[in-house]
């Protein structure tokens, strides 16, 4: 049973009634495609390209195109924030 807090504030959530996949969920930014492409350079590091198709991998699979020398979106936050009423100093 929940209490209610002094504020009449009372926890809905809890471990206890949660999805028991929400619980047991993981986030591993290392997944199956990122482990592959270290060991795939590894591999060009201690023995050049052999029989690989390619010379060089590309680490792009954790969503940061800054890695890979692309811009940030600066146009779509100048334009973005003020409609947000953010105040920057």
């Amino acid at each position: 049973m929940t209490k209610a807090r002094q504020d009449g504030y009372k926890k809905v959530l809890s471990v206890d009634n949660i999805n028991p996949a929400v619980v047991h969920a993981e986030y591993a930014v290392r997944g199956e495609l990122a482990l592959r492409a270290n060991v795939l350079t590894e591999q060009l590091n201690k023995h050049g390209q052999g029989d690989l198709p390619f010379s060089d991998v590309v680490h792009c699979e954790i969503g940061n195109p800054q890695a890979l020398d692309q811009k940030p979106l600066t146009f779509i936050r100048q334009v973005r924030l003020p409609s947000l009423g953010a105040v920057w100093g």
